[in-house]
């Protein structure tokens, strides 16, 4: 199982989770209002309930992360990076990215090449390169 934390998710981004998530395997982690479409291959319930979650959990970004640092309960934790987000905000302290990339307890995916080259340069190695949403790819790295 795979749950995914994040704060917003657009309509197209579900579509990808739904038409990839062909046996119910994914549960996404929101306190956002969810569109009305209908998503038949995914759950959605409330980030507070992440902290109970066993399986794989992946985060999207810092906000979301600081979920996957406290938490005690999921099986692997991983942080898909697709945005270099320390370089956006004046007001960042330095040592919540330093915490999140250099944990020892989550691996950084990056969303392209570019992102992993950065991140690699200023934090540590991320495991690797995942363009899109790959269920499979989370899956069989465990």
């Amino acid at each position: 199982m795979i749950g995914i934390i994040q704060e917003h998710f657009t309509i197209e981004q579900l579509a990808k989770i739904d038409s990839i998530s062909s046996r119910n395997d994914v549960i996404l982690f929101t306190d956002s209002r969810m569109p009305a479409n209908d998503f038949r291959n995914i759950a959605t319930t409330s980030v507070s309930r992440s902290f109970e979650f066993e399986g794989t959990l992946v985060s999207t970004c810092y906000r979301s992360t600081e979920y996957l640092l406290n938490n005690r309960s999921a099986k692997r934790k991983i942080f898909y990076a697709t945005d270099l987000e320390w370089t956006k905000h004046n007001s960042l302290p330095y040592d919540k990215p330093l915490r999140i990339y250099n944990s020892e307890d989550i691996e950084v995916i990056a969303s392209s090449q570019d992102i992993y080259d950065n991140i690699k340069t200023f934090f540590k190695k991320p495991k690797g390169v995942m363009e899109d949403w790959d269920l499979e790819q989370i899956s069989k790295d465990t």
